[in-house]
């Protein structure tokens, strides 16, 4: 009867810590994302701005690094494509070369996403933005 008890509670916080594990791997990254944005940087004609997020989805992942290239005063959008997305980015900084050159610049970086022109969904803007990668070391 002992070792039947003692079973079945074993069992039971095996099945308990299955949950929480399940949870922490599958559920847990999607559920705490956190967007902050760290840079806004005014293209020189004033029509664009770019938008440095930082996306941090928790104690256990690496902050992502997302520039966005956004009509000026606006936000990103969710549906927006970034136009860089990196992690364990180091040195970071942004300037605007002319009023279509975004220039980034960063001692080391995981890029895991670059292009070269921008589609917004607000205000159904598109075009092309040059956009020069330079490390810097």
């Amino acid at each position: 009867m002992l070792k039947t008890k003692s079973f079945i509670y074993i069992l039971l916080a095996g099945i308990v810590l299955l949950g929480i594990c399940i949870y922490i791997v599958f559920f847990m990254p999607f559920s705490s994302l956190k967007d902050t944005e760290t840079i806004r940087l005014n293209s020189p004609d004033n029509k664009l701005d770019a938008v440095k997020v930082e996306r941090d989805a928790g104690a256990m992942t690496t902050a992502q690094h997302l520039i966005y290239i956004v009509p000026a005063g606006h936000n990103p959008n969710p549906k927006d494509i970034p136009v860089f997305k990196a992690k364990r980015v180091f040195d970071l900084a942004l300037s605007w070369k002319d009023d279509q050159t975004l220039m980034i610049q960063y001692s080391k970086a995981d890029i895991s996403h670059f292009q070269n022109y921008i589609y917004s969904s607000q205000e159904d803007q598109e075009g092309e933005t040059r956009i020069i990668e330079q490390q810097v070391k």
